[in-house]
């Protein structure tokens, strides 16, 4: 239930973001974009931490 939440949030949030740059004209998207990039890869980085953590408490539960 949690993943299906997280997944249409980050739907939601792609969304948003595909409308507000449509607005954009090249100059202005050309100074968000590497926002958006970087913030898209520190979020999957920090999604991937987390998911590690996880895996380590579940094994050491499962031993």
């Amino acid at each position: 239930m949690l993943l299906k939440v997280q997944l249409l949030a980050n739907q939601f949030d792609n969304m948003l973001v595909t409308g507000m740059t449509k607005e954009l004209n090249y100059q202005d998207f050309k100074a968000v974009a590497p926002k958006f990039m970087n913030f898209a890869k520190a979020e999957r980085n920090q999604q991937e931490d987390l998911d590690f953590a996880v895996s380590q408490i579940y094994n050491e539960i499962n031993f």
